[in-house]
């Protein structure tokens, strides 16, 4: 590919939405003498692509011009409809400036090159002059209209604090000033003097507000990530343009505080390494990412804004070196990390980011090309290159789509967001020109990307599992977002823009009962990791189970999904009544998919009886019946039972338009404990339709006790799994005979003849492993212990005669046979490496018991937890466990240990601890020992006292919507609330709220907050010594705002151990919302 070939003109001739740049597929075409899934762009290659994406948009960019010569000489403005703001004026002048300083000369459009372009020049003096004056106009307005200048005053809608003009005063300021600081660094030599004067006079503005403003940090729900990554921008701009001013080292401070205060964790306060001159520590104030460096904002797990802080370095990293100054090493705090441990895990072949909590603004942008430029430059990534690559390609040919060159189809803020990634293209481009990406280019295949980054990950404070295999992409969150994916990822098709559409029903089903509004309420889950372990670290699959409360507590949905290694997700849904009631309608395992113009509106769907090509969108509503489905050869679903199968219900979201496929249950009259529904399903990605029915055919459903529900399936890789999950189920025992062997699954088992008898637990719990192993006996009872590897079990002759033992072992693929024969009384290790080798041993491996008394002390600052030692350990597993359900390993001890003390408690915040014994033998586990509630420490809020009900248990007596859970009334922040389940309260029918103290506290004082005009009305508060019995405080009608003296009730000091509000009406007709309860500490 030569190298600058696009030449522009006034007039740009060109079909856009038609021509296909033949160099841009060239080098995106996976080259046949290499392995499959090269890339090989060169960096100037995808800075080409920039040029043309960007020379593309000036089409719309010229379109929101407006010359406000009649109000001052030489000023205009850019903005139009919605997009009419500072921040969409600032980073279109950036443009205008970027275009002109780019391509003026021959340097940029060279001569020769002329008649090969796919854009003609008819003027070429005249477009550079038009786009110069642009670029200037733009300055003079964005300076002239700053409230450090005031020379003019600001459009309407356009300024940010007074009314009249934008500047330092508003929250993101530094983020507006980039566009216009750089834009006026960039045409430097053709502003006047008194303008220049006037830039650094704004520049010192934007710079001394970031020397005076302190970073940022998290609040629940709501990182200060992205707030202190574009704070860094001012600064570093007024350092870069002004080095001589007097504050200058003080800006380059600042940007540097800010910046060491961007990807910040608890633990990084204590970190000793020296950046910029100083440790770590002495920088760092905040905490903004989870320990795992992830981060939540907008309440969910959010992979836009997890990348949002690298493209803000990105705009500051270019000040730096446009400029010639050393790139502080601030800006590189932690990036590596959060694009190891997060981004690369939320990443599609494309180079779009996957959402397991779905996305609430636009979803797809090409703002993420910083992030990845960023990554490439800077850090030298080369998985970053590839991936920059994928997007920057799919990003063009997405704009294409369009006719007058606008990166986004349907945008959630108009012409903003135009603004918003016309200045990520262009800092994208000056990352790589003056940064640059080490090296010819990346040898990074999207195959070796996945074998760095496949497995198991748990973001365990987002709620959130997901699993990387070069098949597909699954994820289970349980937070805010109730929700699962299923996505094929296959390299094969990358140039497809298949996608699952986040936003719309997946894998969580829904159910309409008459009476009743649909709801879902989060209440317990459990993840559990499956299989190998990886050279990098992660686990092969998971499984994860857990419980909801739907439609008003009138079901209870038990749901498990479980990641195979290789291909194979399986999905499990169980619904019981919990009254008598009437289902109208209701589905289960929904998988929706993109179905709009940029995603591809194509699609075929077959089921048995059905092959049907379609053009799917508004209004196209398909029906089917069967027991399995293939989308687009892509996405499969295996039912255990035929369905009436619908795909439809176009909806659009985040700016795409999404169908869903959904699978009907039977409506009917159900009564208080009877089974609604249980469905098992398999989900195949990238699989045909004749390898979908021999996968099916393989499939075999367990006849399993009430509560329970598990599966035999087979993956692509060729081996077999069982997927066994207790719901509700109770200790027992379950029997499975074979056609010719038993096979050996679970943990522990009894087998004669060709019938096993599988021990089952009570609690709820998910068993996934490999079936590798069978035996057959001449018919009298061995006694079997399960072992985690797939070439091993342990056998035991519990009677008094003789017992003759055929085995098989499923090897490499082949099948592997051998026999054994068994006297009264002994035990054998039984193995295969090739061959069976069986081996007497003494010791039968047994699961140790449940560990006893287990207790939890606070002492000062600290939690020792204590318990009785057992026999036959190897080690003890100790887990906190926190208000919410959550479990967070804390260490594993050796055999003779009997206490641990956890020093990373958070003050006020209520933990209870499970400690596990290991067995000696094959980490055998007993079962979960928990131990009492306790505290840590007191918590102060803003006033000053010691409020009691911080991080405590809440509930509401009727449940809560899933988006606002409980906890959110007891955050200590009063901008989140909890809401409850769509119950209105009267007199005759109230809501309660409760509030667990887990422990006796003498309380004189408590707060409720509503939240905003929806909060209760009249309420009458309770308290409670033992737990059981409670005393009325006051009734009351509360004010229907925040923080006037009614919603604060003091009263004579009590001991208290819970807290109750009787609410008897709200001021809203749907529900009861409530922002903050605080319940204060006599002193």
């Amino acid at each position: 590919m030569k190298k600058r070939r696009i030449l522009i003109s006034v007039i740009i001739v060109a079909v856009l939405a038609a021509v296909t740049s033949l160099a841009l597929y060239k080098f995106l075409d996976t080259n046949k003498n290499k392995s499959p899934g090269i890339i090989t762009a060169t960096e100037a290659e995808i800075m080409d692509i920039y040029l043309d994406m960007l020379i593309e948009h000036k089409k719309f960019a010229d379109t929101i011009f407006t010359d406000t010569s009649n109000i001052m000489e030489g000023t205009g403005y850019f903005g139009k409809g919605g997009g009419q703001k500072i921040r969409t004026h600032n980073n279109y002048t950036l443009y205008y400036a970027f275009l002109y300083t780019q391509l003026h000369g021959t340097k940029y459009m060279p001569e020769e090159d002329q008649e090969n372009t796919e854009y003609a020049i008819k003027d070429k003096e005249a477009f550079l002059e038009e786009v110069k004056q642009k670029a200037l106009a733009g300055i003079r307005y964005g300076i002239y209209t700053h409230n450090s200048v005031k020379k003019m005053q600001t459009i309407e809608a356009m300024a940010t604090d007074s009314g009249k003009w934008w500047g330092p005063n508003h929250w993101q300021s530094s983020l507006y000033a980039n566009g216009v600081l750089f834009a006026a660094s960039l045409m430097w030599d053709h502003l006047d003097e008194p303008l220049k004067a006037d830039v650094e006079t704004v520049a010192a503005a934007e710079g001394d507000r970031a020397i005076r403003t302190n970073p940022r940090s998290y609040a629940p729900g709501n990182t200060g990530a992205e707030e202190n990554a574009w704070d860094t921008n001012g600064p570093s701009l007024a350092y870069c343009m002004f080095p001589k001013h007097k504050n200058a080292e003080k800006w380059r401070e600042a940007a540097i505080k800010f910046a060491m205060n961007t990807l910040s964790r608890e633990l990084d306060r204590n970190d000793s390494a020296v950046i910029d001159g100083k440790p770590a520590s002495k920088w760092i104030t905040t905490s903004n990412l989870f320990s795992d460096y992830s981060l939540e904002n907008h309440q969910i797990l959010h992979p836009k804004y997890i990348a949002s802080p690298l493209i803000s370095f990105g705009d500051s990293v270019v000040a730096f070196a446009y400029h010639g100054k050393p790139i502080p090493e601030a800006f590189k705090y932690n990036v590596q990390k959060v694009s190891d441990n997060v981004l690369k895990k939320l990443v599609y072949p494309t180079g779009e980011w996957i959402y397991p909590n779905g996305c609430d603004w636009t979803m797809i942008l090409p703002g993420k090309l910083e992030a990845f430029a960023l990554m490439s430059c800077l850090l030298g990534d080369e998985e970053a290159l590839m991936l920059e690559a994928r997007a920057a390609k799919l990003a063009y040919e997405r704009q294409k789509l369009t006719e007058d060159g606008r990166f986004v189809h349907i945008a959630d803020i108009g012409t903003e967001r135009e603004a918003v990634n016309v200045k990520r293209v262009v800092y994208s481009y000056l990352l790589h020109k003056h940064v640059g990406f080490k090296g010819d280019g990346s040898t990074a295949t999207w195959e070796s990307f996945i074998d760095n980054h496949k497995g198991t990950t748990t973001f365990l404070d987002g709620f959130v599992i997901t699993n990387n295999s070069i098949s597909r992409f699954a994820a289970l969150s349980w937070k805010n977002k109730l929700i699962g994916l299923v996505t094929p990822s296959s390299d094969k098709y990358s140039d497809n823009k298949y996608i699952t559409h986040p936003n719309l029903p997946n894998i969580v089903g829904s159910m309409s009962i008459v009476g009743t509004s649909a709801d879902k309420a989060y209440i317990t889950h459990k993840n559990y990791t499956v299989g190998e372990k990886f050279a990098n670290g992660l686990y092969a699959g998971f499984s994860s189970i857990g419980k909801l409360s739907e439609n008003g507590g009138a079901v209870s949905r038990y749901i498990a999904m479980t990641a195979l290694p290789s291909n194979a997700v399986i999905v499990m849904d169980s619904t019981v009544a919990e009254r008598n009631l009437q289902i109208a309608a209701g589905y289960v395992v929904p998988i929706s998919f993109q179905t709009d113009i940029v995603s591809g509106q194509k699609k075929t769907i077959i089921t048995e009886k059905d092959k049907d090509s379609f053009t799917a969108g508004p209004g196209v509503n398909k029906e089917y019946e069967g027991s399995y489905v293939l989308v687009d050869n892509h996405t499969s679903v295996i039912l255990d039972k035929k369905m009436r199968i619908t795909f439809g219900d176009y909806t659009l979201s985040s700016g795409l338009g999404g169908s869903t496929l959904k699978f009907y249950i039977e409506p009917g009259q159900f009564q208080k404990g009877q089974s609604i529904n249980k469905t098992s399903a398999v989900i195949f990605s990238n699989v045909e339709e004749s390898e979908l029915k021999k996968l099916k055919s393989d499939v075999e459903y367990l006849n399993m006790p009430e509560g329970w529900q598990g599966i035999f399936v087979k993956d692509t890789d060729g081996k077999k799994y069982y997927v066994v999950n207790n719901f509700y189920g109770q200790k027992g025992a379950f029997e499975y005979t074979g056609e010719t062997y038993a096979p050996i699954f679970m943990d522990d088992m009894t087998v004669a003849g060709k019938t096993a008898t599988v021990s089952l637990n009570d609690g709820m719990a998910s068993y996934v492993g490999e079936l590798s192993k069978y035996i057959s006996t001449d018919g009298k009872s061995v006694q079997i212990r399960n072992s985690s590897s797939p070439d091993r079990f342990y056998i035991k002759n519990n009677g008094s005669d003789a017992v003759k033992v055929e085995i098989m072992f499923i090897h490499n693929g082949k099948d592997v046979k051998g026999s054994l024969s068994l006297k009264a009384g002994e035990s054998y290790l039984v193995q295969c490496d090739g061959k069976v080798k069986t081996e007497k041993i003494d010791n039968f491996p047994e699961v140790p018991a449940k560990v006893q008394n287990v207790k939890a002390e606070a002492v000062n600052k600290e939690v020792r937890i204590s318990w009785n030692k057992s026999s036959n350990v190897e080690k003890y597993i100790i887990t906190r466990v926190d208000v919410l359900g959550i479990e967070k390993e804390l260490a594993t001890l050796e055999a003779g240990a009997n206490e641990y003390v956890d020093k990373s408690i958070e003050e006020g915040k209520s933990y209870r601890y499970k400690v596990v014994a290991v067995g000696k033998f094959e980490g055998f586990l007993s079962e979960d020992a928990f131990s009492n509630s306790v505290s840590v420490g007191e918590y102060r809020d803003n006033t000053g006292r010691v409020n009691v009900a911080y991080s405590k248990s809440a509930k509401f007596q009727h449940g809560i919507q899933a988006a606002y859970p409980e906890y959110l009334a007891v955050d200590d922040d009063n901008a989140t609330f909890t809401v409850n389940n769509n119950k209105v309260p009267t007199a005759s029918s109230p809501e309660w709220f409760e509030i667990d103290l887990a422990g006796m506290y003498k309380i004189d004082e408590i707060w409720i907050l509503p939240r905003g005009r929806y909060g209760p009305r009249d309420v009458e508060i309770f308290y409670s010594e033992d737990g059981v019995n409670f005393v009325s405080i006051e009734k009351r009608t509360l004010p229907n705002v925040q923080n006037a003296a009614q919603n604060r009730f003091e009263f004579d000091s009590v001991n208290a151990t819970k807290i109750k509000i009787k609410i008897t009406s709200s001021y809203s007709s749907k529900n009861v919302q409530i922002a903050e309860v605080k319940v204060y500490k006599s002193e």
